[in-house]
């Protein structure tokens, strides 16, 4: 696993946590001190994963004092099985066996995060939030949301997400918008420890592969 730098939360009340970031410029998601602060914001989600307890899955940069509209967030991936689609349809016809892409968990950075649609009934279930350990909030989420982002590698990318993905996408987009789970939460209370070991943890972090970062 490669270190990265990380960061100290801030507190709830930083005024970071309590105001909506605009979107970040098209010049600066290239710069050198973007990309630091992205590295600094994975490795502090990196660090929290590891600690036995944390539950951590995602982190949102106002919540390392970083006032930049972006997030990022454990998920599953697909790997690169590095077959192109044409390649995969000339196997198919000719019979040949097309490998199963591999998927495992990963970090992934959202930038510019916006919802485009829900769907389905609202549910309420139980949050954690690394800014207020120890605590969870009931909050009411759609269950499906069609979302729009910017990657790590300057690319914008829509997909649909469901169940735990999309609370915590909307979880980090509230962040994002100056709303903290006790501002929004129906009730509130103590969170058990995880029972999740290092050993468990060990395999689970694989950051996303980045572009080399354009010069200021």
């Amino acid at each position: 696993m490669t270190t990265l730098p990380v960061r100290s939360f801030v507190n709830p009340d930083h005024p970071a946590m309590k105001k909506k970031l605009e979107p970040i410029e098209n010049k600066k998601l290239g710069s050198k001190w973007f990309r630091r602060k992205m590295e600094e914001t994975v490795g502090t989600l990196q660090e929290a994963i590891y600690t036995p307890g944390s539950g951590a899955v995602a982190i949102a940069a106002n919540q390392l004092g970083i006032e930049c509209r972006f997030f990022v967030m454990l998920t599953m991936l697909t790997m690169d099985d590095g077959l192109t689609d044409e390649k995969r349809e000339r196997r198919r016809k000719a019979g040949i066996e097309i490998p199963d892409q591999k998927r495992q968990l990963g970090i992934v950075v959202l930038i510019n995060p916006e919802v485009i649609n829900v769907r389905g009934v609202m549910e309420e279930d139980w949050e954690g939030c690394l800014s207020y350990p120890g605590k969870q909030f009931l909050i009411e989420r759609f269950p499906k949301i069609k979302v729009r982002y910017v990657n790590a590698k300057g690319q914008t990318v829509e997909e649909e997400l469901e169940g735990l993905d999309a609370r915590i996408f909307m979880h980090e987009m509230d962040h994002l918008d100056g709303i903290r789970p006790p501002d929004k939460a129906t009730k509130e209370r103590e969170t058990p420890l995880s029972t999740f070991s290092k050993e468990q943890l060990a395999e689970v972090v694989q950051i996303e592969n980045t572009s080399e970062p354009t010069p200021e």
